[in-house]
């Protein structure tokens, strides 16, 4: 049996129904994409900036299957994958020229590449000797002032060499650019485009990233070939003040690289958080053992559902509290007669953490009624589904007849609602908080 604690794999993508797991309508994004793409002509460049956990890369894998069927080519380029490497060009040239070299259109034909590959050995040897990448792919200006600074520093015949050497770096390029022009104007790909994606961009080092950005511009930028970078803002933006400087205009800087932005509608519905709550198996969690009885199944999603749906919860958060949530279940592991009815109300301190820390740490700092009605309140203005689990859950069973006196009637409940189908609830927050408790020293990743 997999464990709690497991990583989730994503899963193949079947070609008979690309989007048969779009559970967030991405497809109609696609699908206007795949218009621009077939209408367009030369060069086009696209930013796809979202958040981190917005479904970047499951939006362009299946995107990638789709071009394919129109007959495109396409090269996907992990950025963070191959980050483990000093010099970005040669992975990325090795990248494209496989792929290109296996696509379908261009099955029985690797001689049409031997020009390319003869063409990439110079820039790429240089890469690997002596991390050039930087000054053969940098901006004009900046490489002119190089050489500006060093005639100040070294001898005449010195300075010649260096800016013959410059001068031949540009020279290189311009025989790639050919080449790659020479391949996408193959008659097997008569009115198509070569799309290449590159994606995870922003995990990278920032060298590393820039120097891939640089050379979309420089190396690349020709006829028939199409760009989409997947980027989150913070991060990228990040990644540039390294680079360049905490004052750089970033949004200047990336309209230089891009000609389209497009980004992911932080959507969320019902079955999105259900597959979650499957994937992190925190479902099947819940369903075992005999104190959750089948009867119950819908309770964890009434409980969890709504509050989830709150504008401030954002894709990314809903992914976060689950995986702390499914941390707390590991913690909680075998213990025998566990009332699992401490999962949903985990989740909801979570959420509720989340939305409003301030009142979240005064909550769980104290034990009394004005501390408790604000998690009371909090549930209650966001759901009218979890009333009686939230008061229940943290209203102890001795002060129930003091709050209904006091409370009754703001909240409408009674003291019949302690009833024996709410006993799974009863005097939970200690638990829950105890629990938190445990798991608050680890921080996820990206929060």
């Amino acid at each position: 049996m997999t464990s709690i604690l497991h990583s989730v794999v994503e899963p193949e993508i079947d070609p008979k129904n690309i989007w048969q797991d779009d559970l967030l309508d991405r497809k109609k994004l696609s699908d206007i994409l795949l218009e621009l793409i077939n209408g367009c002509d030369g060069n086009i460049s696209f930013q796809l900036e979202s958040s981190y956990g917005t479904g970047k890369t499951f939006f362009l894998r299946r995107f990638a299957k789709e071009a394919e069927r129109y007959g495109h080519v396409v090269v996907h380029y992990d950025a963070w994958e191959n980050d483990l490497t000093d010099e970005p060009i040669p992975s990325l040239s090795a990248s494209l020229l496989s792929q290109l070299k296996k696509a379908t259109p261009f099955e029985g034909h690797s001689e049409k590449f031997d020009g390319l590959q003869q063409a990439l050995i110079p820039i790429v040897s240089k890469c690997i000797v002596g991390g050039l990448s930087h000054f053969v792919f940098g901006d004009a200006d900046f490489a002119g002032k190089m050489v500006t600074s060093e005639l100040s520093k070294l001898a005449q015949g010195q300075a010649a060499n260096y800016i013959d050497n410059y001068n031949k770096s540009f020279g290189e390029i311009d025989k790639v650019k050919k080449e790659f022009e020479n391949i996408s104007n193959l008659e097997q790909i008569k009115n198509k485009k070569i799309i290449l994606i590159i994606d995870e961009l922003d995990r990278c080092r920032p060298d590393f990233a820039i120097t891939i950005l640089e050379a979309i511009k420089h190396l690349f930028k020709v006829n028939n070939i199409v760009f989409i970078v997947s980027t989150d803002k913070e991060a990228l933006e990040s990644i540039i003040s390294k680079v360049y400087g905490p004052t750089i205009d970033h949004g200047g800087y990336l309209k230089r690289h891009f000609d389209y932005l497009f980004s992911l509608n932080d959507l969320k519905s019902d079955k999105f958080i259900l597959r979650k709550l499957r994937e992190y198996k925190i479902i099947d969690e819940v369903n075992s053992g005999d104190n959750f009885k089948k009867s119950y199944d819908n309770d964890l999603f009434n409980i969890i559902n709504l509050p989830l749906k709150i504008d401030k919860i954002i894709l990314r958060d809903i992914d976060s509290i689950l995986k702390f949530a499914q941390l707390g279940i590991f913690i909680l592991g075998n213990i025998k007669n566990r009332n699992n009815y401490i999962i949903c109300h985990l989740i909801l301190f979570l959420i509720f953490k989340k939305c409003d820390k301030k009142n979240y740490n005064e909550f769980i700092s104290y034990d009394n009624f004005e501390s408790n009605l604000l998690y009371i309140d909090f549930v209650k203005n966001n759901t009218n589904e979890a009333d009686e689990y939230s008061i229940v859950g943290v209203i102890g069973d001795k002060d129930k007849e003091e709050f209904c006196k006091a409370y009754g009637g703001k909240y409408s409940i009674g003291i019949e609602d302690w009833s024996f189908g709410y006993r799974q609830h009863f005097n939970i927050k200690e638990k829950v908080v105890h629990l938190i408790r445990k798991i608050e020293t680890f921080q996820l990743v990206g929060n």
